[in-house]
């Protein structure tokens, strides 16, 4: 086969698919190895080879033998690009960025360590956003108690992990007992300011490759379950649309993002204010591809020296998530 070859992990994750089926649809080619930790793994048939890791959450499992095993793939493969599909993977890659490229010739599309260290505590985010003078939800540490709680950041309020995603161990508190038994089991939890207009949430996308954020792509969302199903491109010259984007720019400008990031942010008082950044490609990375924004192959297109149009916009319209099954052969 030819065509640039990449390496893309977590081909099951729901963002791993996004990638993979995003870089299926460039008109580029490509050779793509997928890596999990299923054997079973859906996004395996959008790949061109496969292979499993070992469990890396395991505690059988250090993170030398982790990474060699991951080097042998890539190298093995002579992948230029890795793509990591899996949000655990992201920090130790990070880690690793510049020695994993001088070992494998392989780039990791990873952002630097410390603004992925920066975005896994929801705490420090929300403090590096105010020190930057950008809007943020008012955050504390939840060992101040659940008076001074309230004090500091109104109420009722958010209790959660300062680690953590798509909504687990998130408890909306409006008494002790409830603030109790939110924080109950747990040293590494946090207060945050309750941003109540759930129907103006936004996903925004933001695509920085080398040193130059190149696309900022805010939808407007619906959850369920902690996952977007339902998402909204608004037109052009939406004043709302256009504010997030924005804002969500100079947030990319303040932290030193360096690769893919993404940003969940509400509307408070006419304001978009972010309660939560992911270091890498969005859950809704597919969204954008299919409203006219593909995030993966524009990666492909810097990394190769392509000429990419000026400046990306989604298409409006809006993009649903269902369910669908398959017939697969025994």
């Amino acid at each position: 086969m030819t065509g640039l070859r990449l390496t893309v992990t977590g081909a099951g994750s729901l963002f791993g698919q996004g990638i993979l089926k995003s870089l299926r649809q460039a008109d580029i080619p490509v050779v793509i190895q997928g890596l999990d930790y299923f054997a079973d793994a859906f996004g395996f048939r959008y790949c061109d080879s496969r292979g499993l890791l070992p469990d890396f959450l395991s505690p059988s499992v250090t993170e030398d033998a982790w990474f060699d095993a991951l080097a042998g793939f890539v190298t093995q493969h002579g992948s230029e690009l890795l793509f990591a599909g899996a949000d655990f993977e992201v920090l130790p890659l990070a880690e690793q960025r510049d020695a994993f490229r001088s070992r494998t010739g392989c780039r990791l599309i990873v952002p630097n360590a410390g603004l992925v260290r920066v975005c896994k505590d929801k705490l420090l985010t929300a403090e590096r956003l105010a020190e930057a003078g950008l809007d943020a939800p008012l955050s504390a540490p939840s060992d101040i108690g659940f008076d001074e709680a309230a004090r500091r950041v109104g109420s009722p309020f958010i209790v959660k992990p300062r680690g953590g995603a798509r909504s687990r161990g998130v408890a909306l508190v409006e008494t002790e007992r409830q603030f109790d038994a939110a924080v109950a089991g747990s040293s590494d939890m946090m207060v945050q300011q309750f941003l109540p207009d759930s129907s103006r949430e936004y996903s925004c996308g933001v695509l920085v490759l080398g040193d130059k954020v190149d696309a900022v792509t805010p939808l407007r969302r619906q959850l369920r379950d902690g996952n977007t199903w339902t998402a909204i491109a608004a037109e052009r010259d939406d004043p709302e649309a256009r504010s997030v984007e924005d804002y969500c720019r100079r947030i990319a400008d303040a932290l030193g993002a360096d690769a893919p990031i993404n940003i969940q942010c509400r509307i408070v008082d006419g304001a978009p204010m972010a309660f939560e950044i992911n270091p890498r490609f969005s859950g809704t990375t597919y969204f954008r591809t299919l409203l006219g924004v593909n995030e993966p192959r524009r990666v492909l297109q810097h990394h190769l020296g392509l000429p990419l149009s000026e400046p990306p916009a989604l298409r409006p319209g809006r993009v649903r998530r269902y369910f669908e099954e398959c017939v697969e052969e025994a």
